[in-house]
């Protein structure tokens, strides 16, 4: 009997942990990391993996300063617009959400905005070739904190385990 109720808690314990890995990512920003775009840039926008709370942030920053910029969350998408198209030069994106699981996740990445001074105006064009991915080693980097809390309630619960047994045995 007392087997099968170790067997029960040990089936509990880790059938519980398979969706504590799966957490909301990145999975397309427009424009991309490291992109270089030679088009008015007038909005970012941020596809997640699911959908993401209103509460998340979106900021913008060109050499550290803020750009003033409009920011709205609708179900997997985090949208920030501009008053006017972004200038020439670096920018970093940084993000903070809240994902569907409850986890925080922050993130960055850059792009350049890089206009050639003839080209014509277009407005709000900021549609790239390539859908982009999250930077891998950030993700992973990412995904390695967010674990964390998961493998030390599995390390407890684990050594409270142990000890159960061994109490148990020296009754006998």
């Amino acid at each position: 009997m007392k087997k099968y109720i170790m067997l029960v808690l040990l089936f509990v314990v880790f059938a519980g942990s398979s969706k504590a890995f799966a957490h909301t990512g990145l999975k397309q920003a427009n424009p991309s990391a490291n992109a270089v775009i030679k088009k008015d840039v007038k909005q970012v926008m941020l596809h997640f993996e699911t959908k993401i709370e209103n509460l998340s942030t979106l900021s913008v920053t060109k050499n550290g300063q803020a750009v003033d910029a409009t920011v709205s969350v609708q179900g997997n998408m985090m949208t920030g617009t501009f008053a006017k198209p972004l200038e020439n030069g670096k920018y970093t994106v940084t993000y903070k959400i809240i994902g569907a699981d409850s986890h925080k996740i922050e993130n960055s990445y850059e792009f350049t905005v890089d206009k050639s001074s003839t080209s014509k105006v277009e407005p709000n064009v900021t549609k790239e070739e390539k859908p982009a991915k999250a930077d891998q080693a950030t993700k992973s980097k990412e995904e390695q904190k967010d674990r964390t809390p998961m493998i030390a309630i599995i390390s407890v619960v684990l050594i409270l385990l142990i000890i159960g047994v061994v109490i148990i045995r020296r009754k006998k």
